[in-house]
């Protein structure tokens, strides 16, 4: 994990990359149901990822595990962070992100650290590294080496953290790969009582805008139906990362 300390602003610490296939998996083989799961999440029975997690891409051969893990519901990125003892990132002090705080680009940690912000005025740049697009610093519609260039179809994923200048700036600089590789959830659910849209950012690799948003850090589906909190629904496309506050 990457720690953020800035003078002014409370600590908290963030993972420095999306959730690897392998790590997932080392929490699936524990048989684990984390006590320390919401209700909303607590009728999860199996935290496996749904099928499309074989298709490709994401991947083939042996660099699999350190790709991120995607197909994964809401409550199993949820479930995954309380196993690890962290949480989804939501707020600097380990709160669920209020519907008002989710596009507050300071609240939103996870906003925060992809436009690099030093406090709440700030505010930051458009790109994790800087505010000139750059198309082959992360994995994105324009990089050619992974095929995103060419059509989705032909598009593949990068491990995780593997793109050394696809990192956040100034206290952030710990934390890669906040735009493209894959989409990834929030900690937010719009209804609890219902089937619960999650909210997810970054963007997959081959998006250059969603709902009027166009490729960078506010690039988000806010929220997503077909995402949620309810087993069995997935996404090749949307991973996650946990946050933490320090102890």
């Amino acid at each position: 994990m990457a720690l953020i300390a800035q003078e002014g602003a409370r600590t908290f610490c963030m993972d420095s990359t999306e959730v690897t296939r392998g790590q997932y998996r080392a929490f699936v083989a524990s048989g684990e149901k984390p006590a320390a799961l919401r209700e909303l999440c607590k009728a999860n029975v199996t935290f496996e990822p749904v099928s499309c997690v074989v298709k490709p891409p994401p991947c083939s051969g042996p660099e699999c595990d350190t790709l991120p893990q995607v197909c994964i519901d809401y409550c199993d990125a949820e479930a995954f962070c309380a196993w690890s003892g962290k949480t989804l990132c939501g707020t600097d002090d380990g709160r669920e992100l209020s519907t008002a705080e989710l596009d507050d680009h300071w609240k939103n940690v996870w906003l925060r650290a992809c436009h690099g912000l030093t406090s709440p005025t700030d505010t930051g740049t458009l790109y994790p590294y800087g505010n000139t697009y750059s198309p082959d610093t992360c994995n994105t519609a324009d990089r050619a080496d992974t095929g995103c260039a060419t059509s989705p179809a032909t598009c593949r994923l990068t491990a995780a953290g593997s793109l050394p200048n696809c990192h956040s700036r100034g206290a952030y600089s710990g934390v890669f790969d906040l735009m493209g590789n894959v989409w990834e959830f929030v900690y937010y659910v719009e209804d609890p009582s219902g089937p619960s849209p999650s909210v997810f950012y970054g963007g997959a690799p081959y998006n250059v805008s969603f709902a009027g948003r166009v490729l960078g850090c506010d690039l988000g589906m806010s929220p997503f139906g077909a995402i949620s909190k309810q087993e069995g629904t997935g996404s090749i496309s949307v991973g996650f990362r946990c946050c933490a506050v320090p102890k």
